[in-house]
């Protein structure tokens, strides 16, 4: 009878172990949700936009706000300017209000946004000689391609 208990306990053990295992290799293993909502993006940039559609749009648009964002430094463009081709790349999310054509170190670039519960993920877009320096501002940061940068909150 003892035989069979211990038999039983060890097995019950056993089972609690592996099951543990399991819980931390998938927790270890397994990408983070911003992560998968960043490669989401790219992968439908890459097969729905492309990146140099997405850059000659970006172009016109700095071309068209420069003067502005010249004489402020930065400059909110209407969310309204924005494709629905480009508007569509962030659902389900809603597109932000607050796009932005700004200069970093003398180089520019336009931001377009979507919110999302836990703040926004966004593109910022330039040239490809654009290389984004806020990459260590805390949000996740994926290169799509040279100047295309994909963002999302990192929780």
């Amino acid at each position: 009878m003892q035989k069979a208990l211990k038999l039983v306990f060890l097995t019950l053990l056993g089972a609690i172990v592996v099951s543990v295992c399991i819980i931390i290799a998938w927790f270890v293993i397994s990408e983070p949700g911003y992560v998968t909502e960043a490669k989401s993006v790219q992968n439908k940039l890459k097969s729905s936009i492309g990146e140099e559609h997405l850059r000659a749009w970006a172009l016109n648009m700095l071309d068209k706000y420069r003067n502005q964002a010249e004489r402020t430094g930065k400059c909110e463009y209407p969310k309204s300017e924005v494709p629905g081709w480009l508007a569509k790349l962030g659902d389900p999310f809603p597109l932000s209000d607050g796009n932005v054509f700004a200069s970093r170190g003398g180089t520019e670039y336009l931001t377009v946004a979507w919110i999302c519960g836990r703040g926004a993920i966004g593109l910022e877009i330039g040239t490809t000689n654009f290389v984004d320096t806020q990459m260590n501002s805390g949000l996740y940061w994926i290169m799509a391609s040279p100047g295309i940068y994909i963002y999302t909150p990192r929780h």
